[in-house]
């Protein structure tokens, strides 16, 4: 293989590996909503049907769940909010975004994981960054969730570049 191609390979498969936006694609749930998540990432539909999906790059997630506002813990956004602080988690403010036509706070929060590698058989620790908007409507809220994972401590996170053009291309399909 010339050594450009070679070159040209590489840049690609790294540029996936790291999350980058290389394209998309339309995806979303019937009846629910409507969006663009990079090409090559799966979809999952959330337990509950008609709640939402869960599209994933690998150690990079992005969710986008609806809240009827009757789930406990889950019945407002300020309900949600109280929740995590009450899971421990400090929630911080990350500026804010543009997501369905409404200007949205993103607030985000960071944690460890410690679990035991099954082919080694000793513990491995992961970082996790999330960060979520969250999307009032008339009866209930979206939560919109970005997670993204690594075995080394990351200041900046990968995959933010999805998460955002996600949070872009964002639409319930139902008017807020």
């Amino acid at each position: 293989m010339p050594k450009t191609s070679t070159s040209a390979l590489l840049i690609g498969i790294l540029t996936a590996s790291l999350g980058a936006w290389a394209g998309a694609r339309s995806d979303g749930v019937d009846k629910l909503f409507h969006c663009e998540i990079p090409d090559g990432w799966s979809r999952s539909e959330l337990t509950e049907p008609g709640r939402g999906a869960l599209f994933s790059g690998g150690l990079i997630r992005i969710k986008a769940a609806r809240h009827s506002g009757m789930e406990a813990g889950r019945r407002s956004p300020e309900d949600y909010l109280a929740e995590l602080s009450r899971l421990g988690r400090k929630v911080k403010k990350a500026g804010s975004v543009q997501a369905a036509g409404k200007t949205l706070e993103r607030l985000s929060f960071r944690y460890e994981i410690r679990r035991r590698d099954p082919k080694a058989g000793h513990p491995i620790q992961e970082y996790v960054y999330s960060e979520f908007v969250l999307l009032p409507e008339k009866e209930g809220f979206w939560e919109l969730r970005f997670t993204s994972t690594s075995r080394m401590y990351r200041e900046g996170p990968r995959g933010l570049d999805a998460w955002k053009s996600f949070l872009k291309s964002f639409q319930p399909a139902e008017p807020l």
